[in-house]
């Protein structure tokens, strides 16, 4: 029962500590997640912003090229060639140009004069013709002249359906979005037609994230059915965390993405240090449990030396005092048989002497001693199986040993002219297997309070003892009942406890305690109080049939 004890204490720590550490594991996923995914967000925000600007900054001056070319007063190719030249250099420009409704191209490259029909089937006009002559950041293309370098132009519109165009590389976005700081992961940058522009594998860039991982497709879609949002995929048994966000003027889509076991390496050193913590507290915990059980073990081992000191003392004490009570009923029961032979033994002497002694007297005395020889040996025989504590059980007639006890109470009783009625059906067939010499013990110490009640009370109803005996199943239940004062209620409830007594100045206070305990430990039965008063009855229930089990219960420390 003890090791069970300590099990389920140590699986309720295990259990209790798998708990904290899944609840602790719970909230520091959801705050690293958070943190994670603030720290995405934010940087993604940062990144959109910079691009933002970065185009912003080209579309203003684009419009501020558009204006300037509505309001020259001289529009010869020369002298607006002469603007362009100065944007260029201001504004960090690559090409610009001026389309006048109408009229030939006028371009920063001289050599580059397209006709209206031309120019109005190029790329630019044709990008603000269908937005609607706003102005606007074109597609990414490619360079014309090394065809490597990717180009946006911004287009302002003037006078209605005149065009001013910049055309700048995208370099600095390029620079801006690959070199973007983030520990463990790396930005990704992809245009309208979904072709990355950046990315830190080259073999990528220019690809749909659908061509060289098809099993992505997926995330490509909801990466363009979103503005932002966050995502969570697997490519070759890694898992990667990302979170996407759009550029408003071209549609592109910054992409920030993070290797998940990088990104949650801290709390998994986190997790370790507090699974660590958890197992030394439970080790500890369990030494600690250990330890105290050792103590417990040690101290209990000493209360029971202690007790079992203690009750054999008071078992001593009350077989001691039981068998004073009993010397005078020996006495008693012995002084007939040895008067009969000294009133033989002086009657033999005295006819020896006269020479009057026949053979024929002589042997009537010597049958007369020999029966009071046998009268004191049975008695003595008698009181002397009665006091044995032998614990093995036999089979054996339950009237054969009540009327044993009240054979060894029979002069006790009879001084004080105490009878004893016993109401048992059929008790001379009742057999039963058990420890005969425990009930013996038992009903002793029941009719002796009975008789001391009697003696203690002035006025009694009834001068006798009722023994009633029944069955209830598999218990046999003696119910032993007196007419004597009574137990008062303070006394009831202390009754059985080994240092009280149920009587004001007789008893040693320790015979029910032992009686409750040889009828509970060793015959598989109880004592209780049925009634306090009028009569006064105690019911001794015992088994009927002891279990091998039970015989060995029983004889052990008997």
């Amino acid at each position: 029962m003890e090791k069970k004890i300590i099990l389920s204490i140590m699986g309720g720590m295990l259990l209790g500590f798998t708990a904290f550490l899944s609840i602790n594991y719970s909230m520091m996923y959801e705050t690293t997640s958070t943190e994670i995914y603030d720290k995405l967000k934010g940087k993604s925000a940062d990144l959109t912003r910079d691009i933002e600007e970065w185009l912003g900054d080209k579309q203003r001056t684009a419009l501020a090229l558009a204006r300037r070319a509505q309001n020259l007063q001289d529009r010869s190719p020369a002298n607006v060639r002469n603007y362009l030249y100065l944007v260029n250099q201001s504004a960090n420009i690559d090409a610009s140009m001026v389309y006048y409704k109408g009229q030939t191209l006028i371009h920063t490259e001289p050599d580059w004069a397209l006709t209206p029909q031309e120019e109005e089937a190029n790329m630019p006009y044709q990008t603000m013709l269908a937005n609607g002559f706003n102005p606007t950041i074109s597609k990414v293309f490619k360079s014309p002249i090394n065809k490597i370098d990717n180009m946006v132009a911004a287009i302002a519109p003037f006078n209605g359906d005149s065009v001013a165009t910049l055309v700048v590389e995208i370099k600095d976005v390029e620079e801006k979005v690959s070199s973007s700081n983030l520990d463990g992961g790396f930005a990704a940058l992809i245009d309208v037609d979904r072709r990355l522009l950046v990315d830190p594998n080259p073999n990528f860039i220019g690809k749909k994230i659908s061509e060289f991982n098809p099993e992505l497709g997926w995330m490509e879609e909801k990466i363009f059915a979103l503005k932002s949002g966050y995502i969570e995929y697997l490519v070759k048994g890694k898992v990667y965390l990302a979170f996407f966000d759009t550029i408003e003027s071209t549609g592109w889509k910054v992409v920030l993405t993070l290797k998940k076991e990088t990104a949650f390496a801290n709390l998994t050193v986190q997790t370790k240090k507090l699974i660590l913590i958890s197992v030394i507290f439970f080790i500890l915990g369990a030494i600690f449990i250990v330890i105290i059980n050792i103590l417990h073990e040690y101290w209990r081992r000493e209360i029971e030396l202690k007790r079992d000191e203690y009750e054999f003392i008071l078992a001593h004490r009350s077989r001691i005092s039981e068998i004073g009570e009993l010397i005078s009923g020996i006495n008693h029961q012995l002084h007939q048989p040895l008067n009969s032979l000294s009133l033989l033994s002086s009657s033999m002497l005295s006819k020896s002497k006269n020479k009057t002694l026949t053979s024929e007297v002589l042997e009537e005395n010597l049958i007369m001693s020999q029966k009071a020889i046998a009268l004191m040996s049975t008695t003595i025989g008698m009181f002397r199986n009665f006091y044995r504590f032998d614990g093995n059980a036999t089979t054996f007639c339950l009237k054969q040993c009540i009327d044993g006890v009240l054979q060894v109470l029979y002069i006790d009783f009879s001084r004080h002219n105490i009878s004893v009625e016993i109401d048992c059906d059929r008790c001379d067939m009742l057999n039963i297997t058990s420890v005969d010499n425990f009930i013996q013990q038992v009903l002793l110490v029941l009719l002796q309070n009975a008789k001391e009640a009697l003696l203690m009370t002035n006025d009694r109803i009834d001068n006798k003892i009722q023994i009633h005996v029944s069955l209830d199943g598999e218990l046999v239940n003696v119910d032993i009942a007196d007419w004597g004062e009574g137990i008062s209620k303070a006394i009831e409830e202390k009754l059985f406890d080994n240092i009280k007594s149920s009587k004001k100045t007789l008893g040693s206070g320790i015979g029910l305690y032992f009686a409750r305990k040889l009828a509970r430990e060793k015959l598989k039965g109880d004592l209780v109080l049925v009634q306090s008063s009028m009569p006064t009855i105690f019911r001794f229930s015992f088994k009927n049939y002891l279990s091998p089990k039970e015989q060995n219960d029983a004889s052990a420390n008997a």
